[in-house]
């Protein structure tokens, strides 16, 4: 299902964003000129990664610091933790996420 967007242009780069599409809160970074999304929680402690410290393509948990690969999920922390990533596009300046099925 295609998700409502953000507007591209007002996304601050090298920064981590919470948005909500239809109910469920997600993660929005833009690194450079690449947008990615994924869930919101940190598997670890539900610390909210929209408000995460964002370096290069790894956000950092705001609670515990624990850090994930926003283009895989992959936590770099030496954890067994993973983050779900979402699909996203760019299509007439809109930010669009691809949730459900």
């Amino acid at each position: 299902m295609q998700a409502p967007g953000v507007v591209a242009s007002e996304v601050v780069p090298d920064t981590a964003h919470t948005v909500e599409v239809f109910g469920t809160r997600y993660a929005l970074y833009k690194v450079g000129d690449d947008f990615f999304a994924t869930q919101d929680s940190c598997p670890h402690a539900g610390g909210p990664l929209g408000g995460g410290d964002l370096d290069g393509h790894k956000v950092s948990c705001p609670f515990h610091g624990y850090e994930f690969d926003v283009r895989t999920g992959q936590c770099s922390s030496g954890q067994p933790f993973e983050i779900a990533c979402v699909p996203v596009r760019v299509k007439s300046e809109r930010v669009l996420l691809r949730v459900g099925s």
